[in-house]
């Protein structure tokens, strides 16, 4: 998956927000496909999330990502080499807000269209939320039009609650901290996350679905075929399955005699895999 992809996941996960409290755990399938003009090919990738107090542990392909809530660490675990590293997100929140606006960040639009709608999933009833995400710039103009379907809480879920919402208030206090001190090209897009975090609809997202297409007039089409405007060129589908209270409390250690390394080093080999 490329850097580009990985941002609008990210876009997505702000909008829908995985981290719960408690004794929880369940599977992330990630799913994108697309036209190969902008998807190399089709790739799905199945992860493990455990969530245990205030650690939540992501697992796949050997390796481990373990953010603390409370202490705000980020642990990075590679069990296919026995390295590990870490960081305070407060550190890695600095140096993403430290770098220039990427380009294409430079005049996207945010708009919640519908919150709450009736809707059905995998066979069960869900509420949904519609966003729309504007991208004036390469390989736009274009749209993401993001579906998050949120279903209701999971057995034991209200004895957790309000570890939940202390929780999503810290969220939405660090993109309000953020919109009030950073004078980047990123800013507008900031006030409009936080608008449309404000008026999403409770619970646990269950289904994101990412459709983007083109509009009339984009360079890219001038290649593929100016009759593929509006036509969905690119689809991201994040699911969660397998809901369990089941978790392993290992996965959030790192075992003995494992090395430490440069966290961007280990970062960026993540990211390859």
């Amino acid at each position: 998956m490329n850097w580009y992809m990985r941002k609008l996941i990210a876009v997505a996960g702000w909008l829908a927000p995985f981290l719960l409290r408690g004794e929880l755990a369940y599977d992330v399938r990630e799913t994108v496909t697309g036209h190969p003009a902008l998807v190399l090919k089709t790739t799905e990738r199945l992860s493990r999330v455990q969530i245990r107090d205030s650690a939540v542990a992501r697992s796949y392909d050997e390796f481990v990502r373990v953010e603390d809530l409370d202490s705000r660490q980020i642990t990075l675990i590679d069990h296919r080499h026995k390295r590990f590293a870490s960081r305070y997100r407060q550190q890695e929140l600095g140096k993403q807000w430290a770098k220039p606006a990427p380009q294409f960040m430079a005049g996207v639009r945010v708009e919640t269209t519908g919150t709450g709608a009736p809707a059905m999933w995998n066979g069960g009833p869900v509420k949904r939320d519609t966003i729309l995400i504007s991208i004036p710039n390469a390989p736009g103009p274009g749209e993401w039009r993001l579906e998050v379907d949120v279903a209701g809480n999971p057995p034991g879920y209200d004895t957790i609650k309000q570890r939940v919402e202390f929780a999503r208030k810290r969220k939405d206090a660090e993109i309000e901290a953020m919109v009030n001190t950073l004078a980047t090209g990123q800013l507008e897009h900031l006030v409009d996350v936080s608008r449309a975090r404000a008026g999403r609809t409770m619970g646990v997202p269950v289904r994101t679905l990412a459709q983007f297409h083109l509009a009339a007039g984009a360079p890219i089409l001038a290649a593929i075929g100016a009759e593929l405007a509006g036509y969905v060129l690119m689809r991201i589908e994040v699911e969660v399955e397998n809901l369990t209270t089941t978790v392993d409390p290992m996965v959030f250690l790192v075992p003995a005699g494992y090395a430490e390394v440069d966290f961007d080093l280990l970062k960026q080999e993540q990211a390859r895999r």
